[in-house]
């Protein structure tokens, strides 16, 4: 159930998203935002009245004296095959939000068909927020947004304090509403006493009208509802590459599903049975994949044709001969969020119904911004080299922006909001809102890192994924930027596979600005550097110590250690200072004290102490080169500069602390815990820590990030697909036809260890050892 806290916390981090594009001229953001067919004018309708509403109510007594009075206005057909009802009555199941009232449509509902039918008769089985249109809150108060934003145009309103509670109240609507559909943007109307404002939701923010006096102005509420019930579904703000399943499709899933499940010899999913869960309906979701991945169509992709072509502004997309559309089952997302703007990423278990193999989506809004390239572009060009790293790389059936409605090849769903607030940042030094695209990914299944075995197979997976970080770094100069636990998921065979590549960037001269502007990544696992400093230019060396943290952090959860909840804390440790978040001193402490505590597995232990040691002298050299070294301190900072530099061109190095304790034949088998140590906060809790945690320098209107939190809370991630850990943790990954691993290259093997490389910076790089 979402809290009054909890409301304050959205409200506070959403109340710079809102822009008031247009002022008191309401025609033109009708005309904008909801255009009827070329000829088609309003009807002007006459005795719009609002008979039985009372003056100075109580907030409760206007909800269905409201209602009847505007569906009293459909004989004069004002918004047929729509109905607005009563909602205030009945909680939603899951949710536990009880909007007010809701615009729904006719069709979907057989109590709207039946005469006599009233707002105040409809009962807690008529609605639900797959239905849902247009959400209505009404207050009796006064209005949430300062009166003063009507007195300039194309200003970006601040909420008062007093608001932020009831802020938060529309926007967790909004979230609910979207999270539960499938959408680009959605409308809702906020009344107060005798005022109005109609709002417009898209992932980058809100757009808002000037209030409107509805008694006065009855006019205004009948041409929205007007325009908003002759709009097309896509005008409606509905993602028409989605539609509703049939019986058949359900039972298809389910049975799909059932199969794996039953299956004892295959890899399960934690929590699997809930993407079934019956209150949410089964939809039929349209994807481009890449042929040449197709089981059963090898070698469709024709010598000498490219995968990617650059769109109208010069990005690479998926696009062409090497993709076609299929369909895939969907039904509840492992993971949503409870923001209503943002990368809102959902993961499904998606069944493809012409190969009938279970597969992974990942539907995210991407942020788009100077010459970033959409996740599918980035997997597409991995699969241009043959390395050995490729391996831990997920398998990538397919991944491409979402196509709008217009049939254009090269248009996609993204948002608007952002344009009109750029428009006001020409003039008002306000907050920075980023254009948002929805993009999907296919992948094979792949399972939550929380599902290893063993502390060997844990070690295994972090230095696989480690792997293909640095291959990728060396290969294309890309930074992965989000090195976490829920960024590294096993295959079936239990190898590691670095996944969700979508914050990565490559190291280009005219990005260097951008990247300096706001850290990515996931706090609890962010070097020490970037935790001290937001405006430090992310490095390969912070992407290598984050492994350091991952490795901490995985092993005080599940395994067997006398590490306390101290250390657990140490990776929520942040400050907030003049708008500003930083941390990372109680890391330095982990770093310089002696071991008190440890893992009883010798081996994890050793490796844990061998790092720490390794980035101690790291940090240690790093926090003299940011100060005015003292007399004597020049040989210490030249072997900083030597040891940085090497590690810049190339960290493998670091990877042969991991060969060293892989090659040791003390590890236990099947030592991880049954259940976490530490269990993890409420996922309230938990989503507030990752928008309190976020970036920076950028100057945006709160310290919580529009984008959807560029840096998030640990259990955030979007690879925890199927996580025990909770049942909306965010996850992201996949599987194939008969559920067989993708074949991997065999490790080469020696027959004498690895060597054991320095405290200060091995060199060198120890060779793959196969996993015993």
């Amino acid at each position: 159930m979402v809290n009054n806290d909890h409301r304050r916390d959205i409200g506070s981090d959403i109340g710079g998203s809102f822009v008031n594009p247009y002022g008191k001229d309401i025609a033109t953001f009708f005309k904008t935002f909801m255009p009827l067919g070329l000829g088609h004018a309003v009807p002007k309708f006459n005795g719009l009245k609002f008979p039985g509403l009372p003056k100075n109510p109580k907030e409760n007594a206007l909800y269905t004296p409201f209602a009847n009075a505007v569906n009293g206005w459909n004989a004069q057909g004002v918004f047929p095959g729509f109905t607005i009802i009563d909602t205030s009555h009945s909680r939603d199941g899951e949710t536990k939000l009880q909007p007010d009232l809701m615009l729904v449509a006719d069709s979907n509902y057989a109590a709207l068909n039946t005469p006599g039918t009233d707002a105040s008769r409809m009962s807690r089985e008529t609605w639900d927020w797959e239905n849902s249109e247009i959400h209505i809150e009404v207050k009796t108060e006064s209005d949430i947004f300062f009166h003063g934003l009507s007195t300039a145009r194309y200003v970006a309103n601040i909420v008062s304090t007093a608001s932020v509670e009831k802020v938060g109240q529309i926007g967790t609507y909004a979230a609910a509403q979207m999270s539960r559909q499938h959408r680009v943007c959605l409308f809702s109307l906020f009344v107060y006493g005798d005022f109005m404002r109609i709002i417009r939701w898209d992932r980058s923010g809100a757009l808002i009208t000037d209030a409107i006096d509805y008694r006065r102005s009855p006019r205004v509420l009948a041409e929205f509802l007007y325009r908003y019930s002759h709009m097309t579904r896509a005008q409606r703000g509905w993602d028409t590459t989605v539609e509703r399943g049939t019986p058949e499709d359900a039972k298809m899933l389910s049975a799909a599903i059932e199969a794996y499940q039953s299956d004892k010899s295959l890899r399960q999913l934690p929590r699997m049975e809930v993407t079934l869960k019956e209150c949410y309906p089964v939809y039929r979701m349209k994807v481009d994949v890449k042929v040449s991945m197709e089981v059963g169509h090898p070698g469709d992709v024709r010598d000498g044709e490219e995968d990617s072509k650059e769109d109208s502004e010069g990005r690479r997309k998926l696009t062409g001969p090497g993709m076609r559309t299929k369909i895939f089952l969907v039904r509840k997302p492992f993971w949503h969020t409870s923001m209503p703007i943002g990368r809102a990423t959902r993961v499904y278990v998606a069944l493809d119904i012409e190969d009938k193999k279970l597969v992974s989506i990942k539907d995210s809004w991407r942020v788009e911004f100077g010459s970033s390239d959409p996740e599918g572009v980035i997997y597409n060009e991995f699969d241009t080299v043959d390395a050995e790293w490729k391996q831990f790389l997920p398998t990538v059936l397919g991944a491409d922006d979402v196509p709008d409605d217009s049939h254009s090849p090269e248009a996609k769903q993204k948002t608007l909001t952002q344009t009109f607030e750029e428009k006001a940042r020409e003039t008002h030094n306000i907050g920075l809102l980023r254009a948002h695209v929805h993009h999907r990914v296919v992948q094979a299944l792949a399972f939550p890192l929380n599902t290893f075995r063993s502390s060997r197979e844990l070690v295994q997976a972090i230095r696989d994924a480690m792997f293909a970080v640095i291959g990728v770094y060396k290969k294309y100069n890309r930074l992965h930027r989000d090195v976490s636990a829920g960024n590294i998921m096993l295959g079936q065979d239990g190898r590691g596979l670095m996944n969700d590549w979508d914050h990565s960037r490559r190291l280009l001269e005219e990005l260097t600005k951008l990247l300096q502007s706001y850290r990515t990544g996931t706090w609890q696992f962010l070097s020490i550097g970037l935790l001290e400093n937001p405006n430090k230019p992310h490095t390969i060396i912070d992407d290598m110590e984050s492994f350091l943290w991952l490795t901490v952090y995985m092993g005080v959860h599940y395994l067997p250690s006398t590490y306390t909840r101290g250390v657990v804390n140490m990776f929520d440790d942040r400050n907030l200072d003049d708008g500003h978040v930083d941390g990372g001193a109680y890391k330095k402490r982990f770093l310089a004290r002696i071991a008190d505590q440890e893992f009883e597995c010798v081996p994890l232990q050793t490796l844990v102490d061998d790092l720490r040691s390794f980035f101690k002298t790291y940090d240690d050299g790093a926090t003299l080169n940011g100060e005015k070294r003292r007399k004597g301190n020049d040989e210490q900072h030249a072997a900083w500069i030597a040891l940085h530099n090497r590690l810049i061109e190339d960290p493998s190095e670091i990877l042969a602390f991991f060969d060293v304790a892989l090659f040791s034949d003390d590890w236990p088998a099947f030592d991880k815990l049954a259940e976490d140590k530490f269990p993890p906060l409420s996922i309230t809790k938990e989503e507030t820590q990752v928008r309190r945690a976020t970036e920076s320098k950028t100057g945006t209107h709160s310290v919580s990030n529009p984008d959807g939190a560029r840096v998030r809370a640990a259990q955030a991630g979007p690879s925890q697909l199927g996580s025990s850990q909770s049942s909306s943790k965010r996850p992201n990954s996949n599987d194939n036809d008969n559920y067989v691993p993708t074949s991997r290259k065999k490790s080469k093997t020696t027959s004498s260890p690895p060597r054991r490389p320095k405290r200060t910076g091995p060199s060198g790089n120890a060779s793959r050892r196969k996993q015993r």
